[in-house]
């Protein structure tokens, strides 16, 4: 991780000494995993949200899973996207952290909303596990992207 990175997890005003203590060579950190806490439109809902990104086209489409209820205890191992006019689901490419973007190789694919989003998952404890198909779990969010969708802009799907 950056520095500024670091510098955000830091307690206030502490920041430059977490800095300069990770300029000065490894350090030892502890963590423990939380369900994460997501502003949601009705907090009584569970909604999946996806973020497009700030240079998101219909050429050059890019998405960030922004909460899925249970999420932050599992891990995306796919995450496919359908066309408005696909009966197929179609494999979308990890770009870093909760990003996916539509490519083929190289290749951007367009996009022809409404976009519906499947994300599968396993658990995180399950990373690298042998067998670990059997605990897949799917979450399918059907036109979660409408038609005259804007970069930077968090759409919800009523579906889980």
């Amino acid at each position: 991780m950056a520095g500024h990175a670091f510098g955000a997890m830091a307690l206030p005003g502490r920041a430059d000494e977490l800095r300069a203590a990770i300029a000065a060579g490894p350090v030892t950190v502890s963590f423990e995993c939380t369900d994460c806490i997501y502003s949601r439109p009705n907090p009584r809902v569970v909604y999946p949200a996806f973020r497009t990104s700030q240079d998101a086209t219909n050429e050059k489409f890019f998405v960030t899973i922004m909460y899925i209820e249970w999420f932050s205890f599992w891990q995306a191992v796919g995450v496919h996207l359908k066309n408005a006019a696909d009966k197929e689901w179609r494999v979308m490419q990890h770009q870093s952290g909760a990003g996916w973007t539509f490519k083929d190789g190289n290749k951007f694919l367009p996009v022809t909303p409404p976009l519906s989003i499947r994300v599968d998952t396993i658990p995180v404890a399950a990373v690298g596990a042998k067998n670990n198909s059997t605990q897949i779990k799917t979450v399918i969010a059907k036109d979660v992207i409408p038609v005259g969708w804007k970069p930077m802009t968090t759409y919800y799907s009523t579906a889980a």
